[in-house]
């Protein structure tokens, strides 16, 4: 099974893809007002891994804006994917 994982709950935003194994795992400093490290490091995972069977998403506790920019990206992903 291939899982994404989310979190933009907090300072400290990451981002991991899971087969057998972790095979990426990214963290970055959460700016909540420029989401651009984010939707680059999403990107990239996309295009080395294609689409993700589940997406996990962290819900906090933390920044109301980081989880709605990250629950919104697994809807825009799963609608186009």
């Amino acid at each position: 099974m291939k899982i994404l994982a989310l979190e933009l709950s907090t300072a400290c935003g990451s981002l991991a893809w899971l087969e057998s194994q972790v095979e990426v795992a990214r963290k970055w400093p959460n700016d909540r007002k420029n989401s651009a490290p984010f939707f680059e490091n999403l990107q990239n995972v996309r295009r080395r891994f294609g689409a993700p069977d589940t997406i996990v998403v962290g819900l906090g506790p933390g920044s109301y804006s980081g989880t709605r920019i990250a629950i919104s990206a697994v809807i825009g992903l799963r609608l186009c994917c």
